[in-house]
């Protein structure tokens, strides 16, 4: 359990691309692992609100900060 003041620890981790989406995983930790979740995440056009895909240079740093490459 926590109080306030405590440190806690969280850690976010992409688990998978697609084409205009990505899921992401996260960890709430203090002396083990507290809580989870997952989020799917949708790349949209800022105009018209539709599915936008994912650009080759996000995949690259998403691909980076996961250690895919």
């Amino acid at each position: 359990s926590l109080v306030i003041g405590d440190r806690v620890l969280i850690t976010v981790r992409t688990e998978k691309v697609g084409t205009t989406s990505y899921v992401q995983s996260y960890g709430l930790w203090h002396g083990g692992l507290l809580g989870n979740g997952s989020a799917v995440c949708v790349f949209l056009s800022p105009e018209t609100g539709e599915k936008w895909p994912i650009s080759k240079d996000i995949r690259d740093r998403m691909a980076d900060l996961e250690g895919w490459a």
